[in-house]
């Protein structure tokens, strides 16, 4: 059995104490798995090209970009080799899950996000802006010839502050509206606020597909729209 879960945690919450609030309501997370997996999703996150590594530690990279102390700095080498992805998490948060779990792989939301874009873009050398929503955020994601130009996340308060920020992208990279796509996940579906919005200004708006392990399987998943799930399918298929 493949259990999948997703939780929003309000960003001020106590993290170690959401987590054994959550446990106590979802019986399931506490069954005997044979391997457990959390993906997690924090705003001190970061790309480093092998180009900018130095002498300095991932956590006092993290430092230098985010002005704040980094005790605990996690990274993972994308699938594009020469990028690696940097981030923090509390010491308190990884006590309580080890303390929960027992021995449990992590990864960060952005970084299985990238790598499932690499996948589907390995053969085909056509660019495309990626925007994966999870409010208050959206993450924006270039890809052009299979490579990754351009990743960064924006805290977003309005459908015209979403909107803002995708043709912002495309502004700056000189992208034709009328030919690359947009390619959306996470919160948003055809009906949302802002998708004519999208329409108005982009020609082509598409939902992301599911790793390629998985869209064989499309039909098992009934009615559930699954380019909100993308990025939790795309770390565990």
């Amino acid at each position: 059995m493949l259990l999948l879960f997703k939780q929003d945690i309000e960003a001020d919450a106590n993290l170690p104490e959401s987590l054994r609030q959550l446990v106590r309501e979802e019986e399931e997370l506490l069954a005997s798995y044979r391997k457990v997996s959390l993906l997690i999703w924090t705003p001190a996150f970061t790309l480093r090209p092998a180009a900018l590594e130095s002498k300095d530690t991932d956590a006092e990279f993290l430092e230098f970009l985010f002005g704040l102390p980094y005790p605990v700095a996690w990274s993972e080498t994308l699938l594009q080799e020469d990028i690696k992805a940097i981030y923090h998490l509390p010491a308190e948060l990884l006590e309580e899950i080890k303390n929960t779990f027992g021995t449990v792989d992590i990864r960060h939301s952005g970084a299985a996000l990238l790598d499932h874009y690499f996948r589907l873009n390995s053969t085909n050398g056509k660019s495309k802006v990626y925007a994966h929503l999870h409010q208050p955020y959206v993450e924006l994601t270039l890809i052009k010839n299979g490579k990754l130009h351009y990743h960064n996340y924006f805290e977003f308060r309005s459908k015209e502050d979403l909107v803002y920020y995708i043709l912002l992208l495309y502004e700056q990279w000189d992208l034709d509206r009328e030919e690359i796509p947009l390619i959306l996940s996470g919160d948003i579906m055809q009906d949302s606020s802002v998708y004519p919005l999208l329409y108005k200004y982009i020609a082509s708006l598409q939902f992301a597909r599911l790793p390629e392990a998985l869209q064989s399987d499309e039909e098992s998943f009934g009615d559930l729209a699954m380019h909100r799930y993308v990025n939790l399918l795309s770390a565990f298929s």
